[in-house]
């Protein structure tokens, strides 16, 4: 079921779809300190010099904001993953993409 979540915060939004198990994407507007993979109490909050854009997977939310799963390795943040601040993800989300609906998908059975 995908309800029309249009003209919501796009807080609303990511947690609609975390909620009924949609994978997000979102492509985030970036600078060094989120490259370092160290914040402050572990949590992104942005910052003034920004120009690179990359793409992380948003696997969750909390009271302190969304958390993203990096492709850089468990080495970056905690293990792989951080959170955004709820504060930073207006500022630093360029878009993100979720599923309009799901398919299931069964292979067809091997021809004997």
């Amino acid at each position: 079921h995908n309800p029309d979540i249009s003209g919501q915060g796009i807080d609303m939004a990511l947690r609609h779809y975390l909620i009924n198990g949609a994978p997000v994407l979102a492509n985030i507007n970036i600078g060094a300190e989120f490259q370092s993979g160290i914040f402050p109490d572990g949590v992104y909050q942005g910052e003034a010099e920004r120009g690179f854009y990359h793409a992380v997977a948003v696997v969750g939310y909390d009271e302190r904001g969304v958390i993203v799963q990096n492709s850089w390795g468990t080495s970056w943040g905690t293990d792989g993953y951080a959170h955004i601040g709820w504060g930073a993800l207006d500022e630093v989300l360029v878009e993100a993409v979720a599923p309009i609906g799901w398919v299931e998908y069964s292979p067809a059975p091997a021809a004997a």
